[in-house]
């Protein structure tokens, strides 16, 4: 994880920001950089905690963003639309375009929460971009 990123992929302004803002977190919080940034993102993610129905009732994740009584007018337009559950649905659909394992992102929430094991933020970063690029901010939408 040490590397550079580079986001060929992306349009050149959004692969610009992206990419300050990993290096500046990077340079601010050193080895710990990745749950600095994405913080609990990968809560969203299958095998993450925000899709447990035992702690997250589906008349809870059910309910549009904009429709909470305090809504949080910092969100884009996209997230203040959806509900929990249909934000999951479109992060499954990312999963499937980029052609990653459900699986294996459960697997690799599993080893993190039990040992500390990076490798779920190695697989983060594609899903995380995607969704970027489809209009997501940083913050709240994401890692809120």
């Amino acid at each position: 994880m040490e590397e550079e990123f580079n986001f060929n992929s992306m349009t050149k302004n959004l692969s610009k920001v992206i990419e300050r803002e990993i290096n500046k977190s990077k340079k601010e919080y050193g080895d710990e950089w990745y749950l600095k940034y994405f913080n609990n993102f990968h809560g969203n993610l299958p095998g993450g905690l925000y899709r447990d129905p035992l702690l997250f009732p589906r008349h809870i994740r059910d309910k549009k963003i904009i429709d909470f009584e305090e809504p949080n007018d910092k969100s884009s337009r996209i997230r203040l639309n959806q509900s929990t559950l249909e934000f999951h649905k479109t992060i499954d659909d990312v999963i499937k375009e980029l052609r990653l394992n459900p699986r294996e992102i459960t697997e690799a929430q599993e080893k993190y929460k039990k040992h500390y094991d990076l490798e779920l933020f190695d697989l983060i970063i594609p899903i995380y971009i995607r969704l970027r690029e489809m209009g997501y901010k940083h913050y709240p939408d994401l890692t809120a």
